[in-house]
């Protein structure tokens, strides 16, 4: 029996030539599409130029180039007769007399304009009362056993 040596693989030979580095992509100018296709749409080069003045400013936006106009802020009070006045309807009733007050105080400076919240007024002043009524008739309820 002869042992022979495994051959090492040429890929490790110390002398092997490398392989030349692969060629660059060529471009090829674009593909025309065959007749009876429409072409492909094309943006075009230049964009219109915008002239100031040219049509009137769309309704709702506000006068002047970059003049942002401050909104006031929410109400704090119609917010907390809010949650007032959510809170009376399932917790303690009393509290939706409290929350119709704050409601009504934070309404009055959403009509001077001071703040907004208007909506959010009206449907705490609306769930308070609510609120109360319930308490109310719960009480008469009650008491009428």
């Amino acid at each position: 029996m002869t042992e022979t040596t495994p051959t090492p693989p040429e890929e490790n030979a110390p002398n092997t030539p490398q392989a030349p580095p692969a060629a660059p992509p060529t471009y090829q100018a674009p593909i025309t599409p065959p007749p009876g296709v429409p072409p492909v749409y094309q943006a075009p080069s230049t964009l219109p130029s915008y002239q100031p003045g040219a049509y009137p400013p769309a309704p709702g936006t506000p006068t002047g180039y970059g003049q942002q106009t401050q909104r006031p802020p929410f109400s704090k009070l119609v917010i907390a007769g809010f949650v007032l006045s959510c809170v009376s309807i399932f917790v303690f009733g009393f509290l939706g007399v409290l929350g119709v007050v704050l409601a009504g105080q934070g309404l009055r400076a959403v009509r001077r304009g001071l703040a907004r919240g208007r909506g959010l007024a009206i449907a705490a002043m609306v769930i308070g009362v609510v609120g109360f009524v319930f308490y109310a008739v719960g009480l008469i309820l009650g008491a009428m056993r």
